[in-house]
């Protein structure tokens, strides 16, 4: 009898009843939804900057005992993950890849500098078209106003 009072006080109080029941409303809904679906977890991405910065301190701290562990956690990463990224930096730095301080590297660059010069090419062309469309467009204009003079002085 009292624990089933205790079950009916704690249901009023708002916590869980024991034994994995469920919290529903007077229409047997469950209260919230929300946590009837369970949250999925988006994945994660770092920018090449923020890589960049954690490898330098990765490397700088890795010969003093425990000073990793504990930047992984300030940082809510994986120790393997701070390794990946020490070997991807010193990967950088063996085959010379120049990184900007905005972390884009210079590869990365040239690539984006090539699609813009491509789109600006490709962006001159549709100017050009439409210049020579506008220049036809004054042509039959004077025709046509040529044609209308003629017309009025005709009649």
């Amino acid at each position: 009898m009292k624990a089933e009072a205790l079950v009916v006080e704690e249901q009023s109080q708002g916590q869980e009843p024991p034994m994995g029941g469920s919290r529903r409303s007077r229409a047997g809904q469950l209260a919230d939804p929300e946590a009837a679906t369970p949250r999925v977890a988006k994945r994660k991405r770092w920018d090449v900057a923020y890589k960049l910065r954690i490898a330098e301190e990765a490397e700088k701290c890795k010969h003093r005992k425990g000073e990793l562990a504990a930047l992984a956690r300030r940082e809510g990463l994986y120790s393997c993950t701070l390794t990946k990224w020490m070997q991807w930096r010193r990967t950088m730095d063996e085959k010379g890849f120049d990184v900007t301080p905005d972390g884009k590297s210079k590869r990365s660059m040239r690539n984006e500098m090539k699609r813009l010069e491509r789109e600006n090419e490709r962006l001159k062309t549709k100017l050009r078209r439409a210049e020579g469309l506008i220049e036809l467009q004054k042509k039959v204009s004077r025709l046509l106003e040529d044609l209308s003079d003629a017309g009025q002085s005709e009649s």
